[in-house]
């Protein structure tokens, strides 16, 4: 099967020097088909395979989490095994909502926790299809707008090239308190 198209755009995708082509990939299809590249390594109880939650519409479906109050850690955790170049780039597809206020933690191979680096809620009243771009191998931070020089918070120092876990935890939205 060919590979889908490239998520990040031709001027982020300029900064890297990285293969021609990526070296993972995970690529959600319609719930009951099966996925194209690499299969989630670890799949928590919080989240589930759907398209349900997005009004069952066709061409909004992927990984849902749903966070409660005194969620381990365990059953808050979506993992993937990806295979990456030295630049480490990853690139999320996720939904954002004017509806929706849950937050994604990410950490690779169970390194530092980065709260809130994925939030679901946006002020548009409609929910689309967002993406974000992490790059773990390098200091420039490729997702600023900004003429001033900002620190890439998810640069990790030494990044190899090869196989890393990635793991995303869902969060309650800010200020939940537990029952």
């Amino acid at each position: 099967a060919p590979l889908p198209p490239p998520l990040a755009s031709v001027a982020a995708r300029a900064f890297f020097v990285t293969c021609a082509a990526p070296l993972d990939y995970y690529a959600s299809l319609p719930p009951g088909e099966p996925s194209l590249g690499t299969v989630a390594s670890t799949v928590g109880s919080a989240w589930r395979y759907t398209a349900d939650d997005a009004g069952g519409r066709e061409d909004k479906f992927g990984w849902l989490g749903i966070a409660t109050p005194n969620i381990s850690v365990a059953d808050s955790k979506l993992e993937f095994s990806l295979n990456f170049s030295r630049a480490g780039v990853l690139a999320v597809e996720y939904l954002k909502s004017y509806d929706w206020h849950g937050t994604v933690a990410l950490s690779v191979d169970g390194a530092q926790l980065h709260e809130n680096a994925l939030s679901a809620h946006w002020e548009d009243r409609s929910t689309q299809r967002a993406t974000t771009t992490f790059a773990f191998g390098t200091h420039m931070n490729i997702n600023s707008q900004s003429r001033k020089r900002l620190p890439n918070q998810y640069h990790i120092r030494g990044f190899a090239a090869g196989v890393h876990n990635v793991s995303f935890f869902v969060r309650l939205p800010p200020q939940t308190t537990a029952a």
